[in-house]
């Protein structure tokens, strides 16, 4: 097995096995970047980038982070929006001081989601656990808006 770090590299490597009479196969589908998962990481890190802008916070609460629909959203308080970006403020800092894992962990803990629906926010976390865990290891240096581009 050929292990690569994106789907690009897989028809060049094909290429040069064909050449040496190895026989291979690309499996997998799109990169897991260009995931719902990843859109939704997008999201949440967006607003962990700037707890304090409103348009990042209203995003975040449609995410599966927080599970808000449309329409919650457009009933929501100030109260409520402020509340919301205390929370990023306070995941912001668990990313930035304790890293990625302990981040996922944290939104396992007190994400209002996971209360709503437990069991598929969590795997849907747990999924992406192992490949936040390496993305950290590559990235720990960084800040937390320079993840926002370069995010699972």
């Amino acid at each position: 097995a050929v292990l690569i770090r994106a789907h690009s590299e897989g028809p060049p490597i094909q290429r040069a096995l064909a050449r040496r009479g190895v026989a291979s196969v690309i499996t997998g589908g799109r990169s897991v970047t260009e995931s719902a998962a990843a859109d939704q990481w997008r999201v949440l890190l967006a607003a962990l980038s700037r707890p304090s802008d409103p348009g990042r916070a209203r995003a975040a609460t449609l995410t599966w982070f927080w599970g808000w629909s449309a329409a919650r959203l457009s009933e929501a308080s100030d109260d409520a929006l402020a509340d919301v970006q205390f929370r990023h403020d306070q995941w912001a800092g668990v990313l930035r001081d304790e890293g990625v894992s302990a981040l996922v962990s944290r939104l396992r803990h007190d994400s209002p989601r996971r209360r709503v629906d437990k069991n598929s926010a969590d795997r849907r976390l747990a999924r992406r656990r192992g490949g936040l865990r390496q993305h950290h290891r590559a990235t720990h240096h960084l800040k937390i808006e320079c993840l926002v581009h370069s995010a699972p």
